[in-house]
Formats: C-alpha cells, structure tokens, sequence
C-alpha cells in the first residue's frame, strides 16, 4: 500500500511519510496545540511552547526543543495518530538533522548504558550519559501525555 502524500493543514496520513525537517501539530486535550520536528532515527523534537491555533513551522524555528522523544505508530494505535502536517523547514545540514545523543539503561543488565546516537548503539559508561536524555519510543498517545504532564509552564505564542 502507497504512503499518502502530506498536506499543509491536514493530518498526517502516515507515520511513515514523515521526513526529517517536517514540522507537525499535535492536538492536547485541553485544546491546544503542541509543536514537533522531525529528526532522523524517527525521532521528535517538541518545541517548548503551546498555542491555541495552527503555527506555521518557520515561526516555530528559534523556539528551544523541550525534549526529543522516538516515535512509532502501531495500527491498534492509529486512533491516536492525529498528528497535522504543517510543513516542511529543512536542516541546514545533515549533521543538525540528527537529534542530540541519548542513553538508555539495559533491562537485563541493570546499571549498564547504552549510547544512542546518529543511528548507531554502543556501550556506554556512567561519565558518557551524565545530562543526556533517556532514549524513549513512544506511541502517539504517550508523547501527548508527556507533553501534557510537562507542558504546565510553557508560554504561549
């Protein structure tokens, strides 16, 4: 099955035509908007800031990303994808396409770290993941809950 193409303003058909530098909305339950970019390794970075409209993305650039959190969209979890294409704003580069490097913990190995970053896993010690993110994949619903649970602050635009 094709992969429907994005349109300006409507949602996003699938998770999968996204592309680095995309620029999408991300419908709250208390009515507003939360803003996101694409980053390579299926990775979304949230803009810090909120609205109760549509923003075009170039009015986004310049705002600080919030977190960066990978995502995915299993069919039983379509519901929740109700994502909006607002555009596209390409990285100036293909190196600052790339989200900042994350870790995360082994679950069968307790205390041991793993180094997430431009696409590759490597093993990693406690100095090399001090200030780093968590590594997370998230379902649609998941990302709309973090934002919601951290979003108590952000300004307006």
């Amino acid at each position: 099955m094709p992969i429907s193409k994005l349109q300006v303003g409507l949602p996003v058909p699938h998770v999968l035509s996204l592309k680095p530098g995309d620029a999408v909305a991300i419908p709250l339950v208390n009515g507003k908007w939360a803003f996101g970019r694409v980053f390579r390794a299926a990775t979304l970075g949230i803009f810090q800031c909120l609205s109760t409209f549509l923003v075009p993305p170039d009015k986004l650039l310049g705002t600080p990303i919030a977190f960066h959190v990978g995502f995915y969209c299993m069919p039983k979890q379509k519901p929740d994808f109700d994502w909006v294409y607002l555009g596209c704003v390409p990285f100036e580069s293909d190196e600052e396409a790339w989200p900042p490097p994350q870790y995360s913990e082994d679950v069968a190995s307790p205390g041991h770290f793993h180094l997430h970053y431009k696409g590759k896993i490597s093993p990693a010690g406690d100095q090399q993941i001090r200030g780093l993110e968590r590594h997370v994949m998230s379902s649609p619903g998941s990302i709309r809950k973090r934002v919601s649970e951290t979003s108590t602050s952000w300004p307006n635009i």
